[in-house]
């Protein structure tokens, strides 16, 4: 139970961060890859792009200890927490996180796309789901809107 809720509260506090519109995100301590005040919108969109890039191909290489260190900025979770998540990533998802895995994907428009992973045990385990909306794919993920919701029990990934 501890384990869980360490576990929701180090990626709630994370992806609501992430989720904040760029001018909120100015307002808040940055972490060490958030957009820098000083940083133009030009900029900090780049950056942004660039971070969702990086856990996007965490995810389709199967890097899942990789993946888990670059959400978890307080850097909260031992390397042995991070070695027993990421096996249990692996258990569910295999060595890649495709688009083949991915739970729920729909094409909202002509250029949106909308993506949904989830991380999923029952019992003391762990929740995760990640809702990815992005624009453009050809060009790599742009996170427009990206929020952390565990309370979606009717949505267990069916594996």
């Amino acid at each position: 139970m501890l384990t869980r809720a360490l576990f929701f509260s180090c990626f709630a506090s994370l992806l609501l961060l992430n989720a904040l519109p760029m001018a909120a995100q100015t307002a808040v301590s940055p972490q060490p890859d958030a957009p820098s005040p000083d940083l133009t919108p030009d900029m900090a969109y780049k950056s942004r792009k660039a971070m969702i890039l990086d856990i996007s191909q965490r995810l389709k290489q199967g890097d899942y200890a990789g993946l888990i260190r670059r959400l978890d900025s307080q850097h909260s979770y031992s390397d042995a927490q991070i070695s027993e998540l990421s096996t249990t990533l692996t258990t569910l998802y295999g060595n890649s996180l495709d688009q083949s895995d991915t739970l729920y994907h729909a094409r909202l428009s002509d250029t949106w796309q909308e993506d949904i992973f989830a991380f999923w045990q029952d019992g003391t385990v762990n929740y995760l789901y990640l809702h990815i909306l992005s624009h453009d794919r050809a060009e790599g993920v742009l996170a427009v809107l990206w929020s952390y919701n565990s309370s979606l029990t009717q949505m267990k990934p069916a594996f």
